[in-house]
């Protein structure tokens, strides 16, 4: 008996031990993998160059946007977003009319701000690996606040002038739409570059168009 212990003791020692087959783990449920729409927050600067230079001047400002692609690895990829604008600029302009036996002058200024919220669709071609160019249009509303303030002098013959000031505000929401193109530099698997052209137009009145410059950063969480 003793023996037979012994032998069966001997036989597990030198009997080679098999471990157990190592098995990759499955993707965690709700887990995004490369072919899912992944979300992308971007931070742009946004200069506004006025294309009605008689009624509104440049105009700059932050624009924030959500934006989700359908597939981070493929050549191309489809891209909705959702963006809000904050702008500000201002326009000012000196003129004159005959009024009676005198000239008016009119030094006017407006203090303008638009605040466009837009939806959007861009189509991404890979370039490279590191380098989409991208095409697409956004529609949406605008807010538009415009704050006038008009200084005027008559002058009457003799050299006896008057002044007098005249304010006024107006606020509106009009319908904007944009097309534009760009590129996106892929900096890692979480950042990006967009550089980018719009040329926009919002009906507020009279209507304003602009050719729209943009730089900034895009993060994927």
């Amino acid at each position: 008996m003793k023996k037979l212990l012994l032998t069966a003791g001997i036989l597990a020692f030198l009997t080679p031990a098999y471990a157990a087959p190592y098995v990759l783990p499955s993707p965690q449920p709700g887990a995004l993998t490369s072919y899912d729409w992944q979300p992308t927050y971007s931070l742009d600067f946004v200069y506004a160059i006025s294309g009605n230079s008689d009624n509104y001047g440049d105009m700059m400002g932050p624009r924030l946007a959500l934006n989700l692609y359908s597939n981070q690895v493929a050549d191309f990829r489809h891209q909705w977003s959702l963006s809000v604008a904050a702008l500000w600029g201002d326009k000012t302009k000196t003129f004159s009319e005959t009024i009676g036996t005198g000239t008016e002058t009119h030094d006017w200024k407006g203090d303008q701000f638009a605040m466009p919220i837009m939806l959007g669709y861009n189509l991404n071609i890979a370039i490279t690996d590191n380098v989409l160019f991208y095409i697409g249009g956004k529609a949406g509303v605008v807010i538009w606040n415009q704050d006038n303030t008009d200084n005027i002098t008559l002058r009457q013959p003799g050299n006896f002038n008057t002044y007098s000031t005249r304010t006024d505000s107006d606020t509106k929401s009009e319908f904007t739409y944009s097309i534009g193109a760009g590129f996106k530099f892929i900096a890692s698997e979480s950042i990006q570059i967009n550089l980018g052209y719009e040329f926009q137009k919002m009906y507020v009145d009279p209507n304003l168009t602009q050719h729209v410059l943009s730089v900034g950063v895009g993060v994927t969480f």
